[in-house]
């Protein structure tokens, strides 16, 4: 063989070897991205879990109309629901819950809604007054401020509040992140 058959093998050798750990990396980071989503999920049941549960009991002492310690009790309660939701909703945005995952969850909040305006106490006290009380400490939507774009979170959530379950699947698939987003790197 000569010099120049070598070197040609050895270029090629050595872009086989590049694409190779390429690929590698590609692979580690897609494995990464999965884990990243799992943990998430977890965490948000987790989470929901111990709302449930807290919702149990506090249903089951809850007197018509609701005492002072009871009101506390569920505003405590839905600041909590809130911050998971905000929470869901930064994880969602970020690529680590899925779109199918998250359509649930609001359809989820939809009903909730739904129960408030059929007169659930409940509802009525953690879901729409809760929201109210962190919509009133949230600024306006600004689109000249980057620091607003949180409030997105707010915009999404007041028009779940009064959409149909196919309009709310419908939001899910407009606010869904695009491009990197999806991936988990913004």
């Amino acid at each position: 063989m000569s010099n120049g058959t070598l070197s040609a093998l050895s270029a090629i050798a050595a872009s086989f070897s590049a694409i190779a750990a390429s690929a590698a990396v590609v692979v580690t980071l897609l494995a990464g991205l999965r884990n990243k989503r799992t943990d998430v999920l977890i965490e948000c049941h987790r989470r929901f879990d111990s709302l449930m549960v807290d919702k149990v009991g506090i249903l089951q002492q809850l007197a018509s109309p609701p005492t002072q310690a009871e009101l506390f009790r569920i505003s405590a309660w839905a600041q909590r629901f809130w911050s998971l939701q905000f929470d869901q909703y930064e994880w969602w945005q970020h690529g680590h819950v899925d779109r199918e995952t998250y359509c649930y969850w609001m359809l989820s909040r939809h009903r909730e809604f739904e129960l408030a305006k059929g007169g659930s106490t409940f509802e009525a006290l953690a879901c729409v007054s809760g929201w109210q009380e962190v919509q009133a400490r949230w600024p306006t939507p600004d689109p000249e401020n980057p620091l607003s774009r949180r409030t997105d979170f707010v915009t999404f959530i007041t028009k779940i509040q009064n959409e149909t379950p196919e309009g709310v699947q419908a939001l899910v698939w407009k606010y869904n992140p695009t491009g990197l987003r999806y991936l988990g790197m913004r």
